[in-house]
């Protein structure tokens, strides 16, 4: 099985960055990820905080998402 390379908490405080501003290739070097990455993190976790991250990788089921995430 494939290791997360960076945390919920990470994944956040990259996306918060970009929210205040900095562009997406300079978080993508900085961070040694690909840009359809921190994309692909904007969908999953934009507007959310650490700990509703977090619940919400608890609710995943690798394939499937569980009904009535909360």
């Amino acid at each position: 099985m494939k290791r997360n390379r960076h945390t919920e908490e990470q994944n956040t405080g990259i996306l918060k960055a970009y929210e205040r501003g900095v562009l997406i290739a300079e978080l993508a070097r900085q961070n040694s990820v690909t840009g359809q990455n921190l994309y692909r993190w904007k969908a999953k976790y934009s507007g959310m905080e650490v700990m509703q991250a977090k619940r919400l990788r608890r609710w995943i089921v690798p394939g499937k998402v569980v009904a009535n995430v909360t």
